[in-house]
């Protein structure tokens, strides 16, 4: 799989720079989160109300989706600390690619590429709506595919394998969140919350949404400064 990214990344690659047009649209697509997050988020908004089907099985596969997808991005974020560092193709020396016409962060390069959270949480929405209406699932991976992973590729951001191995995390997830056994302390009290006081628990999900389509980047920067703020408590006490 290792030379088959490579070529592949190389290929890619090649076409920047010499299509101007492809190069602007797929950086302006790759930095915008309403266009990546947004159209997902939305889908998930007409499973939740829409009146075609049935509503008591539609709802729990939502948060199923939800749940199941945001928590196989952290772990993939989290497995990107964990697993043996790899560089991002775009500033691995050894394959000499051209950058991008487009400003990028700079944490970006000290990040290590696989797996992608941003394929963990678009194929875990993705795959959860297929689950509620295949034809809405189709649409919605196909969409995730072109407008949020395939840029990223395009622009050196991560390999194919990085991003297949992020979409299986996120399957992966969602289907453990939707086993029985687990649905019983995570679908069955939102259900319930949801039924005793709709008003904070929309207020939740209008939150969480947001957090869906900035992937989670707020939450993450709070994780990061709780994290420092606790290292620094404990080399005090110590």
């Amino acid at each position: 799989m290792n030379e088959i990214d490579r070529h592949l990344s190389i290929f890619l690659n090649g076409l920047a720079q010499r299509t101007l047009w492809l190069d602007r649209v797929l950086a302006f697509i790759g930095e915008e989160q309403v266009l990546k997050g947004g159209v997902l988020v939305m889908l998930l908004c007409w499973a939740w109300f829409t009146t075609k089907g049935d509503t008591a099985r539609n709802r729990p596969l939502v948060i199923v989706s939800v749940l199941g997808a945001s928590t196989a991005a952290l772990i993939s974020r989290g497995l990107t600390h964990v697993l043996p560092y790899r560089p991002r193709p775009l500033w691995d020396p050894t394959l000499g690619l051209v950058r991008p016409p487009t400003v990028l962060p700079e944490f970006l390069e000290k990040w290590s590429s696989l797996p992608s959270d941003h394929a963990s949480l678009f194929v875990g929405l993705s795959f959860g709506l297929m689950k509620i209406s295949p034809r809405v699932g189709r649409f919605a991976l196909v969409y995730a595919t072109i407008v949020a992973l395939f840029p990223r590729l395009y622009l050196g951001l991560h390999y194919l394998s990085d991003l297949l191995a992020g979409a299986l995390v996120g399957i992966v997830m969602v289907v453990i969140f939707g086993l029985p056994m687990v649905r019983t302390y995570t679908v069955r009290p939102a259900l319930a919350w949801h039924e005793r006081s709709p008003g904070s628990f929309y207020a939740f999900a209008f939150l969480a949404g947001h957090q869906i389509v900035q992937l989670f980047g707020d939450l993450r920067v709070f994780l990061v400064l709780i994290g420092s703020a606790a290292r620094h408590v404990w080399q005090m006490v110590r």
